[in-house]
């Protein structure tokens, strides 16, 4: 993370964190971290795959989505559930 002293303030402790793509990447991810334990038990609480799978896309970055969605139109839930290896190759 790039910083730089922070004027006015006496003995060079205070610091200004240059907020950058780096910074909201890690903020992003860090954020993601300590919220996902308890969202998918909330979510099996409710009792709604539903609920899990909403509450799971909305927790990824835009390039998750994204990619989760090539991947949705591109195999198929068949394509994807292979993969998970719930479903049996044909």
């Amino acid at each position: 993370w790039i910083t730089s002293p922070k004027p006015g303030v006496q003995g060079g402790k205070a610091r200004l964190v240059h907020v950058n793509e780096k910074v909201r990447d890690f903020i992003r991810s860090a954020r993601r971290a300590t919220e996902s334990p308890e969202m998918p038990d909330k979510a099996y609480q409710e009792g709604s795959l539903h609920a899990l799978l909403l509450t799971l896309a909305n927790e990824m970055t835009p390039e998750e989505q994204k990619q989760m969605t090539s991947l949705l139109l591109r195999e198929g839930i068949t394509g994807l559930l292979q993969r998970l290896g719930i479903r049996d190759q044909r």
